[in-house]
């Protein structure tokens, strides 16, 4: 004998609810004397209907945040099996009639835009109807990076004072980046490391070329090939906010980022 279990409403009732028999895989019969019956116990046919599993999100510029309409997504099932839709003019997409049991990847492309990192979501122990988005926890909205000369941010960043050692949360950021340029074997990247105008130019020059070089040790050691990679220190020479004064114009002109050095190739 099974341990019970509440098999919830339609069929648990607040009656007496027993003899359950299947006569195929999704239709059965079972007795009770819930409410609203004809008799004292009364049989009741049923047919299960299929869970309704969907999933769905934005597609997004990184840099400048707006949603991208008519962008490729692809969805791929552990199964072999593989969907596609377009984003509609809101940048949102949505794929109906997902299967129980399974691991999806989902992932963006447009022309002149790198193609997004991959997400994975799964619906392995998925017994009821569910909704895979931002709102109800998933968070399937995809970003994306357009093919241009300018410097594209890398956030959250970060260094111990007067060092050029990656914090494990710089890392965790600059992982992201590795599922991009894997996904994009084909481009080629400057990474730049700006300081603020604080301490002289000799030795924020020093300490940026080392941050720099740092973020470029780090995409090698996790596979990148170092012929994709160059790095360049700039110091306080290209700052984002000229004549910093407060701390959080300083925090915003030290910053790392990357431009893609082959545009003219992908384009």
């Amino acid at each position: 004998m099974g341990t019970p279990q509440n098999m919830m409403p339609p069929f648990n009732s607040s009656g007496d609810d027993f003899g359950i028999l299947y006569l195929t895989k999704n239709s059965g019969l079972f007795s009770s004397n819930r409410a609203g019956g004809l008799g004292d116990d009364d049989i009741y046919a049923f047919d299960l209907l299929p869970v309704s599993i969907t999933a769905g999100g934005t597609i997004i510029d990184k840099e400048n945040k707006k949603n991208i309409p008519d962008a490729n997504v692809t969805l791929k099932g552990s199964d072999g099996s593989v969907q596609t839709t377009k984003s509609d003019k809101d940048g949102k997409y949505e794929f109906k009639g997902l299967k129980q049991e399974m691991n999806y990847t989902v992932q963006s492309s447009k022309d002149k835009f790198l193609t997004s990192e991959e997400k994975k979501f799964t619906t392995f122990g998925v017994k009821y109807d569910k909704i895979y988005n931002k709102a109800t926890g998933y968070d399937l909205d995809l970003a994306m990076i357009a093919v241009t000369k300018e410097e594209i941010d890398i956030p959250n960043i970060y260094y111990d004072y007067n060092k050029a050692d990656l914090r494990a949360e710089s890392k965790a950021e600059l992982d992201k980046l590795i599922a991009i340029l894997k996904e994009n074997p084909k481009i080629k990247i400057m990474i730049n490391s700006h300081t603020d105008s604080r301490g002289s130019h000799t030795y924020n020059q020093d300490l940026s070329e080392r941050r720099a070089q740092s973020v470029v040790d780090y995409l090698i050691e996790k596979g990148i090939s170092k012929d994709r990679l160059k790095s360049k220190g700039w110091a306080a020479t290209s700052p984002r906010i000229k004549n910093a004064k407060t701390e959080e114009e300083h925090q915003a002109n030290r910053r790392t980022t990357f431009n893609i050095l082959n545009v003219e190739d992908l384009n």
